[in-house]
């Protein structure tokens, strides 16, 4: 994890023992174009959350469902990933499903996406909602699991909503004659 990315040269070094003497010795040559040769060792895969966009309004009410979120992703290293699992954080314990569902892969240098389909839990506290996320992945070359957790990147506003709360105080019409099945009347509520 700790190796510089980039190209790097490597020799060969032979330790031997004499067997008259019974000495040790070490044949090491990293200075002739013979003995050398160079590797390009490529920086591990490194997922971060881009961006998390509500798709739609951002105002949102206590047990609405189908609220849409977008959570992007993007790998920085150059080695692929398989993505393992991706969830968000809000302050309620709102539930959700994820389109697509894992174990896609992301190449080095790409940028992917991820759909939740959200419920607001029905008792959410009223006001802002900020949301963040985390994504767990693997390195695809050296099977290493790894994981990225957001900062909160869009927010949810989140209204109360009960229908016993909603009272009709007047009704004004500026017709008094109307026919039965008739629309299209005027009404000041």
């Amino acid at each position: 994890d700790t190796y510089p990315a980039g190209r790097d040269t490597f020799w060969a070094e032979v330790t031997y023992r004499d067997q008259n003497t019974s000495r040790e010795k070490v044949i090491e040559d990293s200075t002739s174009a013979s003995a050398t040769d160079s590797i390009r060792i490529l920086q591990k895969s490194d997922v971060q959350i881009a961006d998390i966009a509500v798709l739609g309004s951002s105002t949102v009410s206590q047990g609405q469902t189908g609220v849409q979120l977008r959570m992007y992703l993007e790998n920085l290293g150059e080695v692929a990933a398989t993505t393992d699992d991706a969830d968000l954080i809000f302050q309620n314990t709102h539930t959700f499903t994820t389109i697509p569902p894992f174990g896609f892969t992301l190449a080095g240098g790409a940028v992917d996406s991820v759909d939740f389909v959200i419920t607001i839990v029905s008792t959410a506290s009223l006001g802002i909602d900020p949301v963040s996320g985390t994504v767990d992945y693997t390195n695809n070359r050296t099977a290493a699991s790894d994981s990225y957790t957001s900062p909160a990147l869009d927010s949810l506003f989140i209204q109360g909503f009960n229908p016993a709360l909603i009272s009709l105080n007047s009704v004004s019409i500026t017709r008094f004659n109307v026919n039965q099945g008739q629309t299209g009347i005027a009404a000041r509520v």
